[in-house]
């Protein structure tokens, strides 16, 4: 009896033994399989990177089309700063007219409000944006994108701000053009006159880079069919003014709702980028107004000392009136004669 309970004793641990050896193994071979498995996403994914990074030169690959439509709206912005500096310098009124002539044509024949009772043109419009286009603001910032008319307009709206007829900031050479760098200092007027309008553009430049940078977000870009702004206003109303994307949400899959989160970080990224852009024109504006405040103050102090007389003059005013010159001997004050 005791040798059989001794058995059946054994028999029960050699069992759990046996059990315990082959959990073991089984753990280990799951181990071990997990551990090939993870070796191979390894290797994937460093076969993955050595082709990205191979492709790429070591940079994140970008798209090409997206790039070349940065590239189109910066020189966009470039052409319109270009063109505005020649008009400027070189340009010449419409049709041979004056300049106040050209704008008063240029206002009746495109941009007068279709309002007889307040005033009446050859082609006024009917368009809310083109009415007084050539003086308001709206002309370069209302909606995502230009036509023809209202790229004119905008361009017109500069032109009275920057430099207007009645009070020209900068002066014109069109009838000196073609102008070269020998025929400037040929005539030291000329020379002087030039030297002066570049000075001014170098101002007016800071004004009217934000204004372009505002007119070629609105211009379709030559790489696609939509303006950057276009694109802007798509990607930010697309999810908040659409009510079928609130309901979508809400039976996305975590997949796809980590997907839309890395889409929309990605815009916001992009706009980060944008504001940063802009805050160096701001920077740049405040750098122009106090390079101007520090020219009226030194201006000032010139014409305060210009305008302070030497002691010299005061000496010949005075002995011309009578007076006794700072150099001469001034009579003693008498004393104070106590009264009796």
């Amino acid at each position: 009896m005791n040798k059989r309970g001794i058995s059946m004793k054994d028999n029960k641990q050699t069992h759990r033994r046996l059990g315990s050896l082959i959990a073991g193994v089984g753990i280990i071979g799951a181990l071990y399989g997990w551990i090939v498995y993870a070796g191979e996403i390894e290797i994937d994914i460093a076969n993955n990177i050595q082709a990205i990074t191979t492709q790429s030169n070591n940079l994140v690959i970008v798209d090409p089309i997206r790039v070349k439509g940065m590239e189109d709206k910066e020189n966009t912005a470039e052409t319109l700063r270009n063109n505005i500096v020649s008009q400027e310098l070189y340009g010449t009124p419409l049709n041979g007219m004056t300049s106040d002539d050209a704008a008063l044509t240029k206002h009746f024949g495109s941009y007068c409000t279709n309002n007889s009772s307040f005033e009446k043109g050859s082609n006024c419009t009917d368009d809310p944006l083109l009415q007084f286009g050539d003086v308001k603001l709206s002309s370069i910032l209302a909606g995502t994108v230009y036509d023809a008319p209202r790229t004119q307009a905008a361009l017109d709206f500069l032109t009275n701000l920057l430099n207007p007829s009645a009070a020209p900031g900068v002066a014109s050479f069109s009838a000196n053009a073609p102008v070269d760098a020998a025929k400037i200092a040929a005539d030291p007027d000329l020379k002087k006159k030039y030297v002066a309008a570049l000075m001014e553009e170098t101002l007016l430049s800071t004004i009217r880079q934000p204004f372009t940078e505002m007119m070629a977000k609105r211009t379709v870009l030559p790489s696609g069919n939509q303006s950057e702004m276009q694109i802007m206003e798509q990607q930010a109303i697309q999810r908040f003014a659409n009510a079928g994307w609130a309901t979508k949400i809400k039976t996305m899959t975590p997949a796809e709702l980590q997907q839309e989160q890395a889409l929309m970080q990605a815009y916001q990224v992009w706009l980060e980028y944008q504001r940063y852009r802009q805050t160096e024109r701001v920077e740049t504006l405040l750098a122009v107004l106090a390079l101007q405040n520090f020219r009226s103050a030194k201006a000032m102090q010139q014409k305060l000392d210009n305008a302070q007389p030497s002691q010299a003059d005061i000496d010949s005013t005075l002995q011309k009136n009578g007076g006794a010159s700072s150099g001469a001997s001034q009579p003693s004050t008498p004393a104070d004669v106590p009264v009796d």
